[in-house]
Parts: structure tokens; C-alpha cells; sequence
């Protein structure tokens, strides 16, 4: 991945509302980067699709559905989405950015948590998840890595990028196992 290119690329689709920032992390067809919005004078993290890395078309499809579908939850403990959009073949979803570790990262540098931390987290996890289940969103990605901890210790789930309806997660392709 490129990601002068993409950066630069995502620039001029975001315009001067927004001064893009340093990369705050990347997956395989996807990068994340700090950015300033001007006009509201805060930082926001956002998440732009590298479709040159995209395995199909499908894939920016894909991307703009996590973006509707994650808005539609409003919930302490899920990263909220600001904004979508897309100009020519740069696709982004811009978010609340999150200053604090991942789980992954805490989890690495401690090798452990206290009882009371580990019951906390998975607590605001599963608040989270619940309030997502309960409008019919399946996340299919839980990680420590997409489980983001602010500087108070706020826990926020985040990348629901494989969510999808629930009802459209049971349904099965006929002639293929449905996993759970």
C-alpha cells in the first residue's frame, strides 16, 4: 500500500475542511489517519479504502455499508461515525479518533489485566455488542485490536467493517456451511 499516494489522495477528496494527519493504523485494503476538521477545530480519525488493494468491486460497497450501518448506532461504546463519503475512487468514513490504546496494544505491553479491569472491559464490550444485537447488527470481527480504550479508560468498540444485518448473517448459500 502506498500510503503517501493514498494520503495525498485523500486530501484532495476531504478539501481544506480537513488537514490530514499522521497514520494511526492500517489493515489490508484500508488505512487510518488522524485528521483535523477545521471548521469544528477537533481531531477525527478517518478511515479511507485503498480500492487499488480491494480483492473485488464489491469490497467499496462493502465499506460503505459499514459506514450506514455502524451511524445508525448511537451508543457510548461504539466509536461514532461523523461522516461518509466518496469522491471519484477515494471511499472514507470519518470518526470520533480515540486517543488511547487498543486492548491488543494494553494486552501486549502488560501480558495482563487486573480482575476489575478485564471484568470493566468485557463489560462496556458487551453493553456495546448487545445494544448493536439489539438493532440487528452482528459484528463478526470482535478482536482486542478493534476494542479501543480512551485516556480515561473509556472503553469504545470499533471496525465493525464485516458487520452485517443479522438477519442477512444466518442466511446461508445453498451447497455452503454456515459457521458461527
Amino acid at each position: 500500500m502506498d500510503l503517501e499516494a493514498l494520503q495525498k489522495r485523500l486530501q484532495q477528496a476531504l478539501g481544506p475542511e480537513f488537514t490530514v494527519g499522521p497514520l494511526l493504523g492500517q489493515g489490508g485494503f484500508a488505512a487510518v489517519f488522524r485528521a483535523r476538521d477545521n471548521s469544528l477545530n477537533r481531531d477525527v480519525a478517518v478511515k479511507v479504502l485503498d480500492v487499488e488493494l480491494a480483492p473485488s468491486p464489491n469490497v467499496a460497497e462493502r465499506f460503505l455499508r459499514e459506514a450506514q450501518t455502524v451511524a445508525r448506532l448511537e451508543h457510548p461504546h461504539i466509536v461514532p461515525i461523523y461522516k461518509v463519503g466518496r469522491q471519484a475512487e477515494v471511499f472514507y468514513i470519518i470518526m470520533r479518533c480515540i486517543d488511547g490504546p487498543s486492548l491488543g496494544d494494553l494486552l501486549e505491553r502488560h501480558q495482563k489485566l487486573s480482575i476489575g479491569d478485564a471484568a470493566r472491559i468485557a463489560r462496556q464490550v458487551a453493553d456495546a455488542l448487545a445494544y448493536a444485537h439489539s438493532h440487528d447488527i452482528v459484528h463478526r470481527d470482535v478482536k482486542p485490536d478493534n476494542v479501543l480504550l480512551d485516556k480515561s479508560g473509556h472503553v469504545l468498540v470499533t471496525d465493525f467493517g464485516i458487520a452485517k444485518a443479522a438477519h442477512a448473517a444466518h442466511e446461508a448459500k445453498p451447497g455452503t456451511a454456515q459457521l458461527t
